[in-house]
Protein backbone atom coordinates (compact mmCIF):
# COMPACT_ATOMS: atom_id res chain seq x y z
CA UNK A 1 0.00 0.00 0.00
CA UNK A 2 2.85 2.25 0.78
CA UNK A 3 4.53 1.63 -2.92
CA UNK A 4 0.88 2.70 -4.28
CA UNK A 5 0.23 5.62 -2.37
CA UNK A 6 3.88 6.83 -3.19
CA UNK A 7 3.26 6.05 -7.09
CA UNK A 8 -0.28 7.98 -7.07
CA UNK A 9 1.01 11.10 -5.01
CA UNK A 10 3.79 11.17 -7.59
CA UNK A 11 1.54 11.18 -10.64
CA UNK A 12 -0.04 14.40 -12.35
CA UNK A 13 -2.89 15.07 -11.75
CA UNK A 14 -3.09 17.24 -15.35
CA UNK A 15 -1.67 14.26 -17.19
CA UNK A 16 -3.38 12.84 -20.37
CA UNK A 17 -5.91 9.84 -20.87
CA UNK A 18 -4.69 7.07 -21.82
CA UNK A 19 -6.40 4.47 -24.41
CA UNK A 20 -8.46 3.34 -21.19
CA UNK A 21 -9.51 6.94 -20.81
CA UNK A 22 -8.74 6.96 -17.49
CA UNK A 23 -7.11 9.86 -15.48
CA UNK A 24 -4.77 9.62 -13.03
CA UNK A 25 -7.23 12.30 -11.03
CA UNK A 26 -10.05 9.81 -11.17
CA UNK A 27 -7.76 7.34 -9.63
CA UNK A 28 -7.06 9.36 -6.74
CA UNK A 29 -10.43 9.95 -6.45
CA UNK A 30 -10.67 6.50 -6.46
CA UNK A 31 -7.86 5.82 -3.98
CA UNK A 32 -9.48 7.95 -1.54
CA UNK A 33 -12.43 5.46 -1.05
CA UNK A 34 -10.76 2.70 1.21
CA UNK A 35 -12.21 -0.41 -0.38
CA UNK A 36 -11.71 0.67 -4.30
CA UNK A 37 -8.17 1.18 -2.58
CA UNK A 38 -7.71 -2.24 -1.49
CA UNK A 39 -9.04 -3.38 -4.70
CA UNK A 40 -6.63 -1.50 -7.11
CA UNK A 41 -3.53 -3.07 -4.68
CA UNK A 42 -5.20 -6.28 -4.52
CA UNK A 43 -5.35 -6.53 -8.72
CA UNK A 44 -1.83 -5.31 -8.54
CA UNK A 45 -0.20 -7.58 -6.39
CA UNK A 46 -2.24 -10.80 -7.68
CA UNK A 47 -1.93 -10.30 -11.24
CA UNK A 48 1.61 -8.59 -12.21
CA UNK A 49 3.73 -9.53 -8.73
CA UNK A 50 2.58 -12.91 -7.49
CA UNK A 51 1.63 -14.45 -11.28
CA UNK A 52 4.55 -12.43 -13.10
CA UNK A 53 1.89 -11.63 -16.12
CA UNK A 54 1.73 -7.84 -17.21
CA UNK A 55 -2.24 -7.31 -18.61
CA UNK A 56 -2.13 -6.83 -21.87
CA UNK A 57 -4.59 -4.07 -21.67
CA UNK A 58 -1.74 -2.41 -19.84
CA UNK A 59 0.89 -2.50 -22.87
CA UNK A 60 -1.12 -0.37 -25.09
CA UNK A 61 -0.63 3.08 -26.03
CA UNK A 62 -2.53 5.74 -27.89
CA UNK A 63 0.06 7.70 -30.01
CA UNK A 64 -0.29 11.35 -31.04
CA UNK A 65 1.56 13.29 -33.43
CA UNK A 66 2.78 16.91 -31.81
CA UNK A 67 4.03 19.20 -34.31
CA UNK A 68 7.46 20.23 -34.48
CA UNK A 69 8.65 23.95 -34.53
CA UNK A 70 9.98 22.74 -38.16
CA UNK A 71 6.21 22.97 -40.24
CA UNK A 72 5.26 19.63 -41.80
CA UNK A 73 7.62 17.88 -38.63
CA UNK A 74 5.85 15.69 -35.92
CA UNK A 75 7.13 13.78 -32.90
CA UNK A 76 5.05 11.12 -31.46
CA UNK A 77 4.41 10.67 -28.12
CA UNK A 78 3.03 7.49 -26.55
CA UNK A 79 -0.13 8.09 -23.73
CA UNK A 80 -0.43 5.20 -21.83
CA UNK A 81 -3.11 3.81 -19.11
CA UNK A 82 -2.42 6.04 -15.60
CA UNK A 83 -2.65 2.61 -14.20
CA UNK A 84 0.09 1.53 -16.28
CA UNK A 85 2.18 4.14 -15.12
CA UNK A 86 1.44 3.18 -11.37
CA UNK A 87 2.58 0.02 -11.55
CA UNK A 88 5.76 1.03 -13.85
CA UNK A 89 6.62 3.10 -11.00
CA UNK A 90 6.18 0.57 -8.26
CA UNK A 91 8.24 -1.75 -10.05
CA UNK A 92 11.50 0.62 -10.60
CA UNK A 93 10.77 1.26 -6.89
CA UNK A 94 11.58 -2.47 -6.11
CA UNK A 95 14.16 -3.02 -8.63
CA UNK A 96 15.96 0.12 -7.44
CA UNK A 97 16.36 -1.05 -4.19
CA UNK A 98 17.77 -4.37 -5.22
CA UNK A 99 20.49 -2.87 -7.90
CA UNK A 100 21.22 0.41 -6.21
CA UNK A 101 23.03 -1.48 -3.56
CA UNK A 102 24.99 -3.57 -6.06
CA UNK A 103 26.30 0.10 -8.67
CA UNK A 104 29.99 0.84 -8.41
CA UNK A 105 30.32 4.97 -6.71
CA UNK A 106 31.47 6.24 -9.97
CA UNK A 107 28.53 5.23 -11.95
CA UNK A 108 26.42 8.48 -12.35
CA UNK A 109 23.68 7.80 -15.15
CA UNK A 110 20.56 6.59 -14.47
CA UNK A 111 20.78 6.94 -10.79
CA UNK A 112 18.73 9.49 -8.52
CA UNK A 113 20.75 12.13 -7.07
CA UNK A 114 23.70 11.59 -9.14
CA UNK A 115 24.06 14.19 -11.50
CA UNK A 116 26.64 14.77 -14.50
CA UNK A 117 27.20 17.95 -12.20
CA UNK A 118 28.27 15.84 -9.52
CA UNK A 119 30.38 13.56 -12.28
CA UNK A 120 32.17 16.62 -12.87
CA UNK A 121 32.76 17.86 -9.72
CA UNK A 122 34.64 14.74 -8.68
CA UNK A 123 36.53 14.59 -11.91
CA UNK A 124 37.73 18.36 -11.26
CA UNK A 125 38.31 17.28 -7.45
CA UNK A 126 40.86 14.53 -8.50
CA UNK A 127 42.53 16.18 -11.38
CA UNK A 128 42.91 18.81 -8.79
CA UNK A 129 44.62 16.72 -5.95
CA UNK A 130 46.43 15.02 -8.81
CA UNK A 131 47.92 18.57 -10.14
CA UNK A 132 48.56 19.90 -6.86
CA UNK A 133 50.84 16.71 -5.85
CA UNK A 134 52.36 17.30 -9.45
CA UNK A 135 50.98 13.77 -10.72
CA UNK A 136 49.17 12.65 -14.00
CA UNK A 137 45.81 12.23 -14.28
CA UNK A 138 43.42 10.73 -16.75
CA UNK A 139 39.69 9.93 -17.38
CA UNK A 140 37.83 8.21 -19.91
CA UNK A 141 34.49 8.94 -20.62
CA UNK A 142 32.12 7.69 -22.72
CA UNK A 143 28.80 8.69 -24.03
CA UNK A 144 26.35 6.56 -24.33
CA UNK A 145 23.50 8.47 -25.75
CA UNK A 146 25.22 9.41 -28.76
CA UNK A 147 26.10 6.01 -29.44
CA UNK A 148 23.23 4.44 -29.18
CA UNK A 149 22.19 6.97 -31.77
CA UNK A 150 24.34 6.25 -34.07
CA UNK A 151 24.01 2.57 -33.60
CA UNK A 152 19.66 2.91 -34.30
CA UNK A 153 20.84 4.87 -37.13
CA UNK A 154 23.06 2.55 -38.70
CA UNK A 155 20.87 -0.84 -37.82
CA UNK A 156 17.15 0.29 -37.92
Amino acid sequence: MRELTQAIRRSNKKSSKGPDGVSNRIIRLAFDEEDLAEIILQTINNQIFKERKYPQTLKSARIIPLPKPKQGEYRPISLLPSLSKLVEYMIQIRMRGIIEMKLPAQQFGCRPGHSTTQALKRLLHYSGMAAGARQQFGAIVYDFTKHMIEYQNKYH
